[in-house]
């Protein structure tokens, strides 16, 4: 299994040199290592000049599960040790509880991640709405596919 994180290069460097780690200081999600099936996502996050984009793959035999809701995650994991991960909005978000299941990591090279964006881009098509730089993007997707976005 493969997904993305979004970050400065300074945080992929770091998180190159010594892993990904859980935080300290809890998000909407809690402490959990943040990742996503989808590059429009990441790409919010690291598409940006000082930014990259990490492609992680996460070991087969990792337990991610579907679930519903991102409150109070930490204290679902602590109730549940024998999860890995959880999968919330349809892969949109990944929050990995473990992150000894994260086997490889490396930044993507600006042509993959084009690449990628562009499939995206190309499924979801011109009726699509994104954030920040990700539209900004999109933008001049439709505008060289000819679409009326």
């Amino acid at each position: 299994m493969h997904f993305y994180h979004g970050t400065s290069l300074t945080n992929a460097n770091n998180i190159l040199a010594g892993g990904f780690k859980r935080s300290d200081v809890p998000s909407f999600t809690g402490t959990g290592v943040n990742l996503t099936e989808c590059m429009t996502i990441s790409y919010e996050y690291g598409g940006y000049e000082g930014g990259a984009i990490l492609k992680c793959e996460v070991s087969q035999s990792a337990n991610i599960i579907d679930h519903d809701s991102y409150r109070d995650l930490d204290d679902f994991f602590k109730a549940n040790p024998h999860i890995d991960g959880v999968s919330l909005y349809g892969g949109n978000v990944v929050v990995i509880w473990n992150a000894d299941v994260i086997t490889k990591t490396e930044i993507m090279k600006a042509d993959d991640i084009t690449h990628r964006l562009h499939e995206e881009f190309e499924g979801g098509g011109p009726n699509m709405a994104y954030n920040g730089n990700t539209q900004d993007q999109f933008e001049v997707f439709c505008e060289a596919k000819g679409w009326e976005c």
